[in-house]
């Protein structure tokens, strides 16, 4: 998986033309006698490489963060018994993002904001790759019926919720 990442990217940067000029500014200069006292020979046949490399790890690095998407929630549930204070359990999609036991936030878009409603953490990572989150605390008092919806599993709304997997600075009580 990585080398087809690398083998794109390397394609992608046209890696192919920086390594032909190295191949070609190499051959040149080993039969050119340069009057300094490290032959600059040996520095080309170190350095091109060595930029084609830097150059094709920062695509691969900048597609990768071009690359993340927060998982659709697919469905809720409210919490079992075994956890009396919590609001709901959320089925999300897989994702590389969660881990097990790490903080989440829950946010639910109205328009082009996106309002926070309550924050939770990761209660499993299924083997299958999909990840239940508990939700501990509502957050706002006018989200009521968005957490009434939630609950019933209402799709309409589901489709508007995003977990994130971060914890806002203010829920930990962390002055400003």
């Amino acid at each position: 998986m990585i080398c087809k990442e690398l083998y794109n990217s390397f394609i992608r940067v046209r890696g192919y033309v920086l390594a032909l000029v190295g191949v070609v500014l190499t051959l040149l200069l080993f039969f050119v006698t340069p009057t300094t006292n490290i032959p600059v020979k040996w520095l080309v046949v170190f350095a091109i490489p060595l930029l084609l490399l830097l150059i094709v790890i920062c695509d691969v690095a900048h597609r990768a963060m071009q690359d993340i998407v927060l998982p659709k929630v697919k469905a809720s549930q409210p919490p079992p018994p075994l956890y009396p204070d919590a609001v709901a359990i959320l089925l999300l999609e897989k994702s590389n993002l969660f881990g097990q036991d790490s903080g989440v936030s829950v946010y639910f878009k109205e328009d082009d904001f996106e309002v926070l409603v309550g924050w939770g953490y990761v209660l499993t990572v299924q083997q299958g790759g999909l990840i239940q989150v508990l939700i501990m605390q509502k957050v706002g008092q006018a989200q009521g019926s968005v957490w009434d919806q939630i609950k019933n599993n209402d799709g309409a709304v589901l489709k508007k919720l995003l977990v994130r997997p971060s914890i806002p600075k203010i829920m930990l009580n962390v002055g400003v």
